[in-house]
């Protein structure tokens, strides 16, 4: 029997610092520790959230 799905909101934010960037906001803590920033679809690999966004295109 599969897990049941968990639903998340994320809220993408534009970043004041690059406008080529994009910041995404969740409601609540996904993994314990620090905020993670991922620069690219190479540095996401490992991190299932990360390799979801960036499978978004453009």
């Amino acid at each position: 029997m599969s897990e049941p799905a968990v639903l998340l909101r994320i809220r993408a934010e534009s970043s004041l610092a690059d406008p080529h960037s994009l910041r995404f906001v969740v409601e609540r803590e996904v993994r314990a520790g620090a905020a993670a920033t991922f620069s690219s679809v190479a540095a996401a690999q490992g991190a299932p959230l990360a390799e979801a966004l960036f499978a978004f295109p453009g």
